[in-house]
């Protein structure tokens, strides 16, 4: 499919009529499954929110502020210990981009076949039915009017995070914090020439932040930059920079917003995994722990992240989301940074962190999900350390202090997360799929989520955008041939 996906653009219908018949086998499913899945929005719910990550605290936050009584359930001993433990740190709304596009699929044939040292995709994947199926409808996303309308939505999902973060603070005060001292003041997006420039700035992505009120400023000398971040390497002479980027830290914000959901009336169980959903009647009427606890909650939300999908096969429904493994490195720096970096050559992003410190992330890696580990190639996380000392004078950062994870972003089939009733279980919602942009999302995320259940629709943005039974074939062969 990967083939396919880069032949997508130029034989149009004809390729996408292939699928048709293929298509049609599954049409009854997902019909079916989309009438089901119309819950009965209503307040004060019990509900069991599994999943303490940044994403399930803030649906548990936002559902207790709804007025619902909520359980979240976590696996970990602790809030925020798997994607949300150690995050790239950027809270980016303008860097956001549907990684469901044809210049992605390139890179990831060229990936395949060639080896690539950013982008990783190994053969062991189509061993993996769940990895076809998550294919299949990646590729259909893959238009071009599609990408354009998934780039849409996720910048505009991003920039309703960052309201809501904004509204959380001003409700909450000191009790909600998201930093350690350190606050990034925009997105410098370095680049390799006038042509470069040229070409970042006359993208959709780009176009369309502008149309949203946030357009990059555009800096064509070094001492404009060094205007912005004297720490800059002397060789960039060109770049972009755009203020409504910042940074932040997930697991700090996990711990607080804990704490303000506790005083919501949200119970937490750690340590406490699901072992069953039982459904009858197109209902969950159960779910057992692994404590030997049953609870019979009126709705359940999955925020499993990258488990998400194996989580709803207990329930008997299919979520297209799958693990991609990235790479984040701490280290020291010689001079406080004031700003996030980018620099798409290298795929490599620099965020501030504490005031001696950033956070270096990159790396995406593709591989069977019985075969995914969090282990830390020593060797491919100093090439990232250059990569980003590269952008800065010789001797800013330290590799010495330098310290390296590895996690699992839980990627949609479009990139766009999938948040909402879920399958042919009326109380089954879903709240997964945000990829490496779980942080940046998580706020706006959860309120949607919260809305979903309450009354089943938002006043700030179409819900039927993140319906996770979107995944119809012919839907996206339809979407894909009107594009």
């Amino acid at each position: 499919f990967f083939f396919g996906m880069s032949r997508i653009t130029k034989y149009g219908p004809r390729v996408l009529c292939l699928t048709t018949a293929a298509a049609a086998a599954t049409t009854a499913y997902n019909s079916q499954a989309a009438v089901a899945a119309k819950a009965e929005p209503k307040a004060n719910q019990s509900i069991v929110v599994v999943g303490a990550g940044v994403v399930g605290l803030a649906s548990a936050y936002y559902l207790s502020r709804a007025g619902h009584r909520v359980v979240c359930i976590e696996a970990k001993d602790d809030v925020g210990l798997v994607a949300s433990y150690r995050n790239g740190a950027a809270f980016c709304p303008a860097m956001l981009t549907s990684w469901a596009s044809l210049s992605q699929c390139k890179v990831g044939v060229r990936a395949l076949f060639f080896g690539d040292k950013k982008f990783q995709v190994e053969w062991n994947l189509f061993t993996d039915p769940k990895f076809w199926w998550w294919g299949i409808y990646y590729t259909l996303s893959c238009t071009p009017s599609i990408s354009r309308s998934n780039t849409d939505t996720l910048q505009r999902l991003g920039l309703m995070s960052k309201a809501c973060m904004a509204e959380m603070k001003s409700r909450h005060g000191g009790k909600l914090a998201t930093h350690e001292g350190m606050y990034s003041t925009g997105l410098i997006n370095v680049l390799d020439g006038a042509d470069h420039l040229k070409q970042i700035t006359s993208t959709f992505q780009a176009d369309n932040l502008a149309a949203l009120g946030h357009p990059f400023r555009h800096l064509e000398s070094n001492k404009d930059i060094r205007e912005l971040e004297s720490a800059v390497s002397s060789k960039w002479q060109y770049a972009t920079f755009n203020d409504t980027d910042t940074n932040g830290d997930a697991r700090v914000f996990c711990n607080d917003l804990m704490d303000l959901c506790k005083k919501q009336g949200v119970e937490f169980r750690f340590g406490t995994s699901v072992d069953n959903l039982v459904v009858a009647d197109g209902t969950i009427s159960a779910l057992k722990t692994s404590k030997g606890d049953v609870l019979s909650p009126d709705s359940v939300v999955l925020a499993t992240g990258d488990s998400s999908s194996s989580m709803a096969r207990i329930a008997g429904a299919f979520a297209p989301v799958y693990p991609v493994k990235g790479y984040v490195i701490e280290a020291r720096t010689a001079t406080p940074l004031q700003n996030n970096f980018f620099y798409s050559g290298d795929a490599v992003l620099v965020v501030p962190h504490q005031k001696d410190k950033v956070r270096i992330s990159g790396y995406a890696e593709f591989r069977r999900a019985s075969c995914q580990n969090t282990d830390v190639d020593q060797a491919k996380a100093k090439r990232l350390f250059d990569y980003a000392a590269n952008i800065y004078e010789e001797g800013y950062l330290d590799w010495s202090t330098a310290s390296t994870t590895c996690c699992h972003r839980p990627v949609s089939a479009d990139d766009v997360p999938l948040i909402g009733p879920y399958g042919r279980i009326s109380n089954l919602y879903i709240n997964s799929g945000h990829g490496s942009k779980g942080w940046t999302l998580a706020a706006a995320s959860g309120k949607l989520l919260a809305d979903a259940v309450t009354t089943g629709h938002s006043a700030d943005l179409d819900l039927s955008l993140f319906d996770p039974n979107r995944f119809s074939i012919p839907g996206l062969l339809q979407k894909a041939i009107g594009g």
